[in-house]
């Protein structure tokens, strides 16, 4: 199975290197827990303390996969450079999804 601890991580050091993250302070990803959880409710979360990403393995795609641990880098990038509204959805948060949606060339509708 593609969806393991490892594969996220490695996941997460290819994104961290594309734009828009590469011009934007992230931490390494030997300082981020990397989890796939068996979750109907949620497609992926980020969990601040310690620095966590949670997959659900309700991704069924690389490219579920993709966009969910990219939507979860966006709260991790939040948290890690001190905004307290890391957890939400909104303006700068949305600002930086714009920005992911735009050079990835992802749907920026169903990225939320």
């Amino acid at each position: 199975m593609i969806l393991n601890k490892r594969f996220l991580r490695k996941l997460y050091d290819c994104y961290k290197e594309l734009p828009p993250f590469c011009s934007l302070r992230m931490p390494p990803a030997r300082k981020v827990t990397f989890e796939v959880i068996d979750e109907t409710d949620y497609m992926g979360m980020f969990i601040p303390y310690p620095m966590r990403i949670q997959i659900s393995t309700s991704n069924e795609t690389f490219y579920q996969i993709s966009e969910t641990i990219l939507h979860e880098m966006i709260h991790l990038y939040l948290f890690y450079n001190n905004h307290t509204d890391y957890n939400q959805h909104e303006q700068k948060f949305n600002e930086i999804a714009d920005k992911v949606c735009e050079y990835l060339l992802l749907s920026r509708e169903h990225f939320d």
